[in-house]
């Protein structure tokens, strides 16, 4: 069992809750999901948080990439 700690913006949590759940289940690996708007999860980033799965805006995935 692994821990996979996840950032997400809550523009898809309805969705990806869900595929969350069902992805736990399949694989018996936990997920830690860190909820927020793009720009306070890209500013966790840059300040050197570190997390294993980004789902972002297309906007801030340009941001990180820029850096």
């Amino acid at each position: 069992m692994t821990d996979l700690s996840v950032y997400s913006s809550i523009g898809v949590r309805s969705a990806a809750e869900e595929l969350f759940r069902r992805f736990e289940k399949q694989t018996g690996d936990r997920l830690a999901v860190t909820w927020g708007t793009a720009p306070m999860l890209v500013a966790r980033i840059e300040a050197g948080a570190r997390a294993d799965v980004l789902i972002l805006s297309r906007a801030g995935i340009d941001t990180l990439r820029k850096q």
